[in-house]
């Protein structure tokens, strides 16, 4: 899942020789992630109730934070993810 990909990716960067096509360990860890995926779907979370998303903005606002406190609340208002 997670762990694994990341930690796959952790080691292509440090060590870019292991991610050739005829190292078959990499190969075959990187098919046991795709397989692991399709047997783990992801999940929904349950949003942060108001009274914590009113709270972070009140806390941006306090510190003068003015622009960010309404992406904040836009953000959550609309249902807006993190790239958008």
């Amino acid at each position: 899942g997670y762990v694994g990909s990341r930690l796959l990716a952790a080691l292509s960067y440090v060590r870019p020789e292991l991610g050739r096509p005829c190292d078959m360990a990499v190969h075959r860890a990187k098919q046991a992630l795709r397989g692991w995926k399709r047997l783990t779907p992801g999940f929904s979370r349950l949003p942060l109730p108001w009274e914590v998303v009113a709270g972070v903005a009140m806390l941006m606002l306090s510190e003068g934070l003015w622009v960010e406190a309404m992406g904040v609340l836009i953000s959550v208002i609309f249902y807006l993810r993190p790239g958008e």
